[in-house]
């Protein structure tokens, strides 16, 4: 998913919300299988140091069971939080927390 953040890009305080789909592999791992494309929803936030991504996730899976092979449906719904931060402002790696370049 991509996102224009040209309008909060230089801005402090300013955020954008949009919604979207992610399309996922068809099999994730064996035995799990993606039934469709993942929902997102988030808001991004200029901090003024960097961008912060907040929103939730939400997709569902099909699986066996390892003990019978039976076949279920999964729904699962998790947050989305991450940090980006601008690859021209890119400085030493902050060992303490994942903050990825845009």
């Amino acid at each position: 998913m991509k996102l224009d953040i040209t309008s909060i890009s230089q801005e402090k305080g300013a955020s954008l919300s949009t919604e979207g789909t992610v399309d996922l592999p068809e099999e994730l791992a064996p035995g799990l299988r993606s039934e469709g494309p993942a929902a997102v929803r988030v808001t991004v936030t200029n901090t003024g140091r960097f961008l912060h991504a907040e929103g939730r996730v939400e997709l569902r899976l099909r699986a066996a069971c390892v003990r019978c092979l039976d076949q279920y449906e999964l729904d699962l719904s998790f947050p989305l939080t991450e940090d980006y931060l601008e690859e021209t402002k890119s400085g030493p790696a902050d060992e303490d927390k994942d903050v990825f370049l845009y």
